[in-house]
């Protein structure tokens, strides 16, 4: 019997534990009668938009995939969701199966593995200048720290994605990875992978038109995503504007990008209820949101586990045809 790694069981223990504190902190039947106010169709539209928005992510992967079929992608980023759910590293943990299972015995591992990363990076810009958006329109006092949060974090992006057209990175960089003085065998082919991953990123830096239009759609991915939230927010009668849950959002995904959490629980409440209070909304409102979005990523868990499940069978069945 496997044991359960140290690092993951602290994970899980801290999604429990904030979960916990924070609804026991908190009127619950108020919560309940919240979750239970949203109306049928508000939610299934807001389900609905959440696969839309899934449509623009792997519209967005096939934009920098050109050669791969859409409705491939669009299945791998389904699956994702399942693994980003179930598995400690949440977001990241999910990008690196996606990698691995649609770059497994393929010529081109590595430029799928680098239009994960460049996808990834501006799925985040957009992100950004949703949250940027947010701030500007809205008409409420929002705490300098807030802008300074996205200032950093798009600073950061546009460093990481552009590191490799600073000449002194690169050649350092490549000269390392170019070094063959390592005797093991796996690791010498490790870093030849990783070369050949940093050659296709540098390729797509190369293509601006390609990354405009990359973070253009990552931008209407997000809005797709605060729109849903927005419908939801409708529905269970909690007063916030559309510009309000730019921001929110925007702010509350970078946090639970921080891997301490298992699927971003308790990280994605606490932001909630956090920023919901600086607009004098109460963390009752604020988790009735947050318990929401759960709930549907929880079908995209299952929708994504169907499908990895049938991806599994259809391949067991080939081997056994061969």
């Amino acid at each position: 019997m496997n044991k359960i790694k140290p690092n993951i069981f602290i994970k899980y223990c801290i999604s429990i534990t904030l979960v916990a504190y924070f609804i026991l902190s908190t009127d619950v039947s108020s919560i309940l009668k919240g979750i239970k106010s949203i109306p049928l169709a508000s939610y299934s539209f807001s389900l609905i938009l959440y696969f839309v928005a899934l449509s623009l992510n792997a519209l967005k992967w096939k934009r920098l995939l050109n050669r791969r079929n859409f409705v491939q992608l669009y299945k791998y980023v389904i699956i994702t969701q399942y693994y980003s759910l179930i598995l400690p590293g949440g977001v990241v943990a999910g990008e690196l199966v996606k990698a691995y299972k649609i770059g497994k015995g393929e010529k081109d591992a590595e430029k799928v593995a680098a239009s994960i990363i460049v996808d990834r990076i501006t799925g985040f810009l957009g992100l950004i200048f949703v949250g940027y958006m947010g701030l500007l329109f809205s008409n409420k006092d929002i705490p300098n720290q807030i802008i300074y949060v996205f200032t950093i974090a798009l600073i950061l992006l546009l460093a990481v994605l552009f590191s490799f057209k600073i000449k002194l990175f690169d050649t350092i960089i490549i000269n390392t990875l170019s070094k063959r003085q390592y005797s093991n065998k796996y690791i010498r082919k490790y870093l030849i992978n990783i070369k050949l991953t940093v050659l296709e990123w540098k390729l797509f830096l190369d293509r601006p038109v390609m990354l405009i239009e990359s973070i253009i759609i990552g931008i209407l991915f997000q809005l797709a995503a605060v729109y849903m939230i927005y419908i939801l927010a409708l529905g269970s009668h909690v007063r916030i504007s559309f510009q309000d849950l730019c921001w929110i959002y925007s702010t509350v995904s970078i946090i639970v990008f921080i891997p301490i959490s298992v699927a971003g629980l308790g990280l994605r409440e606490g932001g909630f209820i956090a920023l919901f209070a600086m607009i004098s909304l109460s963390p009752e409102s604020a988790l009735v949101i947050s318990l929401s979005i759960f709930s549907l990523q929880i079908f995209g868990g299952i929708f994504g586990a169907i499908l990895e499940i049938k991806d599994h069978k259809n391949i067991t069945s080939r081997l056994e045809h061969e």
